[in-house]
């Protein structure tokens, strides 16, 4: 995905794409998360007490840490679906990046590399809505900074038949770690709230 963004058109359809991209990802993942605040705040989540709240999160977090680790493999929910590469012949390359960006930034729309995503769901939960809409919209934002970093990379360009390049693999680790920084940081909102 982060190649396909990369590498279509000339580099200003590129950049342009990317930057759409980012902008419906962040956009998608704020939404989002305020949703999910303004369900936890209809649920009453938001008013449970904060050595509950910080539990639930801490359980979460082992076990996403653990699943991902290959230790414990549990049943995750999730959309068993990828975006169709056939969309950029379907639509235009911006247009394409505006709906992976949308879909991407939601997150569990799509197959969900690292578990711990859901922990952050759940942090958004009881967080609220604005500070659901913030923890989230930065995960989208991570999400989408990545075809944004690839395009301005000359490595992507320089042999189009890796599938995934090395820089794609190093971002999509480095944005599984920075939502693990979120999550952790939601720790330090949720207490704060």
């Amino acid at each position: 995905m982060v190649g396909t963004i990369a590498s279509v058109g000339n580099r200003s359809t590129a950049r342009l794409g990317s930057v759409v991209f980012l902008g419906a990802a962040v956009l998608a993942a704020a939404s989002t998360g305020w949703l999910a605040g303004a369900l936890g705040e209809r649920l009453d989540f938001t008013a449970w007490a904060m050595p509950l709240k910080l539990a639930v999160l801490l359980a979460l977090l082992v076990f996403a840490i653990l699943h991902d680790a290959g230790r414990v493999l549990l049943p995750w929910p999730y959309v068993s679906r990828q975006v169709a590469a056939g969309t950029w012949n379907r639509r235009g390359p911006v247009q394409a990046a505006f709906l992976w960006g949308l879909q991407l930034g939601v997150g569990v729309l799509t197959h969900v590399p690292a578990k711990i995503l859901y922990t952050l769901i759940v942090a958004c939960l009881f967080a609220g809505t604005s500070s659901g809409a913030l923890l989230y919209g930065v995960y989208g934002a991570i999400k989408g900074m990545q075809p944004l970093i690839a395009t301005f990379n000359s490595q992507l360009s320089c042999d189009p038949s890796l599938e995934t390049p090395p820089l794609a693999i190093r971002l999509q680790q480095a944005a599984q770690l920075a939502t693990l920084l979120v999550t952790g940081t939601s720790f330090l909102v949720l207490s704060m709230v």
